[in-house]
């Protein structure tokens, strides 16, 4: 359905004032941007978790038909995909808890410790 240039402006001119709504030139605010984070970030974590249940399963699965042992492969499977799910949640949880350029242990250190960023550090003062 073609409309003349009239009404296509027309369109855009509403398009760019309902996009005004949520900042200038249409852009979303922080606290719009966090919610968008967290909620990707969720989602991600979600499907790693139900992912990997589901590949540990399947792997079970074929690995209890091959052996003739169904029940026991099937639910070794499971177990083995949901300590892997655990594991890679709290890898994800830990590498999105750091700030940007801390290490997580630092050689010799504690964990959390920061690590130095330069061998200037090292030296003693003269």
């Amino acid at each position: 359905m073609a409309g003349t240039p009239k009404d296509l402006e027309e369109q855009i001119a509403k398009a760019r004032a309902r996009g005004t709504d949520s900042g200038p030139e249409g852009r979303k605010s922080a606290p719009e941007q966090e919610i968008d984070l967290a909620l990707g970030f969720g989602l991600r974590i979600g499907a790693e978790f139900v992912s990997a249940l589901m590949v540990g399963g399947g792997l079970g699965w074929l690995v209890g038909r091959w052996l003739g042992a169904m029940p026991i492969g099937i639910l070794t499977g499971l177990l083995l995909g949901f300590v892997a799910a655990v594991f890679g949640v709290r890898r994800a949880m830990r590498v999105a808890s750091e700030p940007a350029g801390i290490t997580s242990q630092a050689p010799g250190g504690e964990p959390g410790t920061k690590m130095k960023e330069t061998e200037e550090d090292d030296a003693e003062p003269s």
